[in-house]
């Protein structure tokens, strides 16, 4: 039997799906939620039906094309207010959609998509985990699994997989990166030089990318695994008394805790984190020979992940983010300096400035 320190549940960051749990701006899809459950449950009970001895490698791509920085540092002359009156905002997302606001970008982008493949002895491919750190493509329609969807199934149709033979289906996953400041459109680039992807043509030239990739994997069935967890207690970046009398005053006023605008909205969150004070968090990390997987419960910046990478003991690694939770956006302690929504204390941001070395320093021990 699976223990439950040995299960990893990650989610994608999408603006066109429900929403499954209650985080700004809005409260999860009760209607929704025991679907998900059962559909989690169906999955792990069927890849176990499947269990069949495999062969595993590993592919790594460049697909810098594909993602960019989103968040830039404003002009020192336009800086803006944030929600409680302070001109904190150095930085804010897509605010290079207008180049005279902004002197350049706040950090670096993460151009990897790594690929760790999964082939039964025959070489007949099972899976294949992607991990790319690009935030959402949503918006051209109305429900749909994002890029991430497009992704696996794209590389379902491209890769030989014995789908007449009787066997299990092939599974495709695109887990999410470290891009809580990443997007696809590249604002370094003049405006008509800037990709003006549409999902379908994008999804299709990533799949392009990764089908040429796993041509060269090297497999390798003599590997072993291993998964460590630890649960970390987190404080909230509570509101001072000055800051706490301002929200109580705002939410005495309203009707209901239903926020009508950004004032509100950050009232109610500083007296939430007031009574909440802190939460725990979960931090994985999992092995499979020499490659490793880190996990952050978070939004979190490219730069996280690449320090990960970089000082991780095993050479093929990446960063599962929105993995057994969603406790918001942790900018390296720097990086509140630069202020943005990112930064604003709310259950979406709420953690303590510390949070991001934290979870690194756990994540990599």
């Amino acid at each position: 039997k699976l223990k439950p320190n040995r299960i990893l549940i990650s989610a994608t960051h999408t603006h066109s799906a429900p929403s499954v749990m209650d985080i700004p701006p809005g409260d999860a899809e009760e209607s929704y939620l025991p679907y998900l459950r059962k559909r989690i449950v169906e999955a792990i009970a069927t890849a176990e039906r499947n269990l069949e001895p495999a062969q595993v490698g590993w592919a790594l791509a460049n697909a810098a094309q594909f993602t960019a920085l989103r968040r830039w540092i404003r002009r020192p002359d336009r800086i803006e207010k944030d929600p409680f009156g302070n001109r904190t905002v150095r930085a804010t997302m897509h605010a290079a959609s207008n180049w005279d606001n902004v002197t350049g970008e706040s950090g670096p982008e993460d151009p990897d998509l790594a690929m760790i493949s999964i082939q039964a002895r025959d070489g007949r491919p099972l899976a294949v985990m992607a991990n790319f750190s690009m935030h959402y493509f949503s918006g051209e329609v109305g429900l749909s699994a994002d890029y991430y969807g497009l992704f696996c199934e794209g590389l379902k149709a491209r890769l030989p997989h014995g789908k007449d033979r009787g066997t299990p289906p092939f599974v495709g996953i695109m887990s999410h990166g470290c891009s809580g400041d990443i997007w696809r459109r590249d604002y370094a680039l003049p405006p008509d030089r800037r990709p003006n992807w549409k999902i379908d043509e994008y999804s299709k030239q990533f799949v392009d990318l990764a089908v040429s990739a796993l041509k060269s994997v090297k497999y390798r069935h003599d590997v072993d695994l291993a998964m460590a967890e630890r649960r970390m207690k987190l404080n909230y970046r509570v509101p001072d008394a000055q800051r706490l009398k301002w929200a109580r005053e705002i939410v005495d006023a309203m009707p209901n805790l239903s926020a009508r605008n950004r004032n509100e909205f950050y009232a109610v969150q500083q007296v939430l984190l007031h009574e909440r004070q802190a939460t725990e968090i979960v931090v994985q990390a999992l092995r499979i020979g020499d490659i490793g997987i880190a996990t952050t419960p978070n939004e979190t910046y490219a730069l996280t992940g690449l320090k990960v990478k970089l000082q991780s003991p095993l050479t093929r690694t990446f960063v599962i983010e929105l993995a057994n939770g969603a406790d918001g956006y942790i900018p390296p302690p720097e990086q509140h300096l630069l202020g943005g929504y990112n930064t604003w204390p709310a259950r979406s941001a709420g953690l303590e400035v510390e949070a991001e070395p934290k979870i690194t320093e756990t994540a990599l021990a």
